[in-house]
């Protein structure tokens, strides 16, 4: 039997691994590509990873007893994510990509030329024409 106290911790920790789970789903749907084997893959991965780590969880709390409505609350926890921080999380995530993507392009000149990558891609070229000019010698 489990205690009083246990059971309101398992509640409401259960509600609020709920809401982990819809976040970092939403992240993971938000950086993985496309393809759908990626997809399927990354799916399959993710929710082993979060049943390991949910058993872990849970298992220190209620000593291995594990009742139907630890469940119920995830969806519940869940659900309360989805309805009322779904939208605002998605689009910060959309915000930050758009503005790191501006400011990686906006600074690409200044951080090649910090990196040196500009005088790798002169390198590069100048021994493309001397590979060109070594076969057209050659023939």
């Amino acid at each position: 039997m489990i205690s009083l106290e246990t059971q309101y911790s398992l509640l409401i920790n259960s509600v609020i691994f709920g809401a982990y789970l819809g976040i970092t789903y939403d992240m993971l749907r938000f950086f993985r590509k496309q393809n759908y084997w990626f997809k399927v893959i990354t799916d399959i991965l993710f929710w082993v990873t979060q049943s390991a780590i949910a058993s872990l969880f849970f298992y220190n709390i209620s000593y291995g007893i594990i009742p139907i409505y630890l469940f119920i609350m995830f969806f519940v926890g869940f659900v309360i994510y989805y309805y009322f921080l779904h939208g605002f999380l998605f689009g910060r995530l959309i915000f930050i990509s758009n503005n790191t993507k501006k400011l990686f392009t906006t600074t690409k000149k200044q951080r090649d030329f910090m990196l040196g990558i500009d005088n790798i891609d002169r390198l590069g070229t100048l021994f493309k024409k001397i590979k060109l000019n070594k076969t057209k010698d050659s023939k």
